[in-house]
Order: C-alpha cells, then structure tokens, then sequence
C-alpha cells in the first residue's frame, strides 16, 4: 500500500504577528491543509503559539519542528506537550532535535555535547514521565528523580529531526517519525535505508515511521528572483558546520566546499593542538581538508597546545583566527592565528601527533596561555 502524503503548511507568517498567524492557520485548516507544523526558533514561542493554535482549529494535526533538546528540561518539555495534548486531543506532536551550535551555543550559551546521548535520554525520560510514571533515571547528560505527573490520554507522538546516519537510525528507532530537511533530492533513497535500518533495530515495521519534510514552494510569476531568495534562505543553514557536513554526506561535496570534510572539537579533548603562523597556514592549505570561517571560529574554542614539559590550555583572545583547519583522517587540528612568521613558528610531528610549540608564541598577545581548572591534570 502506497504511503499517505499529508499536505502541510509552516507557521507563523511572514508578518511574525500571533493574531496574523492564528488567521493564517484557521484559513489553511478550512483549505483542506492536513497539518500545521511550527519552528521553535527564536521569536514567538513555537510551544505557547501550538497551544493557541489547537484553541483556534479543530482538525489539523499541529508539530513542532523542532523544539531544541537543550533548551527545555524532559520535565518542562512532558508538562508542556501533556498540557497542548489536552487542549487538541490525538491532534498534537512535538518533535525535537538537537538544533545547532549557532543556536544552542551562541543564542543560549549552552554547550552542544554528545548530541546523540542527548537525544535518546530525553526520549526515554519524555516516554517516562507522558506515561505517568515516576522518574528514576541517571545517564550521562541528563537525570531525574522523583518527578511525576498524570499520563497523557492516548499518548502522544514524538518525531526526532536527524540529518546524518546515526541520527537518522536512532529517530527511526526511538522516535514515531523522523523529520528532515534541506536533502538534495537524489540523497531520499540513502536517507530512507537508514529510516528502516534504525526501526528494524527497534522491531517495527519501517513503513510504520512517519517521515516529515519541510519544502520551499512558492507561486510566483518570477522564478528566478524566487530562486535568489531560495538560495539566501539555504545558505543560512548550509554555512553552519552541521548542515555543510550533511551536504557533502549527501554526496554534493563540491557544492558543500572544503568546510565540511571535517570540524575542529569545540572543547578540550586528549587531540594535540598546534598554532601555525599564517604564512604557514597558506602553505598547507593545499592539504588541508577543512576550512571553517571567523564566524566560526568566534564560538571561543579551546585550544591544547604541549611542548616537552608543560601542558597549555588557549583561546583566541584580542582579533579572531583567520580560520581554523583539520585534516581529514587525522586527529590533528591547526588553529591558525595571526603570528608573525618569523618568531613564532611551530611545528608538528605527524608520526607522534605531539606538538611543539615556543613559549615565545605561547606569550604572544594573540596566543595567550589560559588556566583552566583541572586542566592538564
């Protein structure tokens, strides 16, 4: 049996007005529209406008897509979705995602760690409490004790956004749908094999997971000035690390450029630093593999640097790096500051992934050692 496609519209409006976008939802329920999906991004309140939305229609299913996992608490996410559930019974799913570093670091200054850990915990605990059970549960990046509230009539269906594989297998098999967006075309069938992957690992059926999927359309008499703002409204996704990398695993690896072959960490880990001098930095760029930008680079990410005897923890202090660049295949990171080439050169050791580095570039005023507590330890 062919799967049902359900026609949906994205919410709120252009004119980011709660009485504009309830009229909004109110016509494209009367249209015929199956659904009336929500982004939680900034803005109105995609939760609280869910709610006004079920007070104002009475058939369409209404989603979030996506609520970030970082920004609510599981307590605060199960007692809000249990209160829409009642307001629009069996009419309400609430999906969540891990977002992205621009948001979750940058907007709310929250650290973006183990995403995939992250995910399944805040299921399981969300599974949990809309069950009315009591919580008992310690993982690595969430816990809850003790927390209980009434069970949702029915349940309530959870979607997980997921772009790459991994993801992609653990919403399929956690989740009852997975959304995804901004995918080449072509990259469908790929996407699909690991929908099934992930919901045979949980027994279920694959055609039984919904798969949801936002589209740009647009009636217009000027396609070509509709594709321009097509191609501004991508190139805000795709400038991001994650949506770049899910580009070139789609296989559009030439259009997602050399930025996504690889990412540098984003927090101490046992991977040895080096800082390179610019000069130095051209002369291997034909080798690197990964190009991030200062945008990029302005998220303030710690550096571990080691010569023979000491052990030093930096950030970039004073003017951004130019860039930051990683090598594919290899742990082995540069981050390339603005040092002068002739007194601070470093050097790197492929065979050992040790790094040397000079104390006189270590004191320099774009590569100033920080203390962090424990580090080194």
């Amino acid at each position: 049996m062919p799967p049902r496609f359900r026609t949906a519209i994205t919410l709120p409006g252009l004119s980011g007005n709660v009485a504009d976008t309830l009229a909004l939802a109110r016509r494209a329920e009367s249209a015929g529209y199956d659904d009336l999906w929500l982004a939680d991004a900034g803005g109105m309140d995609a939760l609280t406008l869910a709610a006004l939305i079920a007070q104002n229609t009475t058939r369409a299913r209404i989603g979030i897509a996506v609520v970030p996992a970082y920004t609510r608490t599981p307590a605060v996410l199960a007692s809000t979705a249990a209160t829409i559930a009642q307001v629009a019974p069996g009419r309400f799913v609430l999906g969540l995602g891990t977002s992205s570093h621009a948001i979750i670091e940058g907007w709310h200054g929250l650290e973006l760690a183990k995403p995939l850990t992250r995910m399944r915990e805040t299921v399981q605990l969300l599974r949990q409490m809309l069950a009315g059970e009591k919580t008992r549960f310690s993982g690595e990046t969430l816990k809850s004790h003790g927390y209980r509230q009434e069970a949702v009539a029915g349940g309530l269906p959870i979607h997980l956004a997921a772009l790459r594989p991994r993801m992609i297998e653990l919403a399929a098999e956690l989740g009852d749908g997975v959304i995804l967006n901004l995918f080449p075309r072509h990259a469908l069938p790929r996407i699909v094999e690991h929908v099934a992957r992930g919901a045979r690992r949980a027994g279920k059926d694959p055609a039984d997971v919904e798969i949801v999927c936002r589209h740009q359309i647009a009636v217009t008499e000027d396609p070509a000035a509709t594709r321009k703002l097509f191609r501004m409204v991508f190139a805000s996704y795709y400038a991001t690390p994650v949506y770049n990398e899910f580009l070139a695993w789609c296989g559009s690896r030439a259009r997602a450029g050399p930025r996504a072959t690889a990412s540098a960490p984003r927090r101490p880990s046992a991977t040895s630093w080096s800082t390179r001098s610019r000069s130095s930095a051209r002369a291997s760029s034909a080798s690197s593999a990964c190009s991030i930008t200062r945008a990029a680079a302005s998220t303030r990410t710690w550096c571990r640097a080691s010569d023979s005897s000491r052990t030093w923890w930096m950030r970039p202090t004073g003017r951004l790096p130019r860039s930051i660049s990683a090598s594919a295949g290899s742990e082995r990171v540069a981050v390339v500051q603005p040092i002068s080439r002739a007194k601070h050169r470093a050097s790197v050791s492929p065979a050992r992934r040790t790094t040397r580095i000079s104390q006189r570039a270590l004191r320099s005023r774009h590569a100033r050692p920080a203390r962090v507590p424990g580090a080194g330890r």
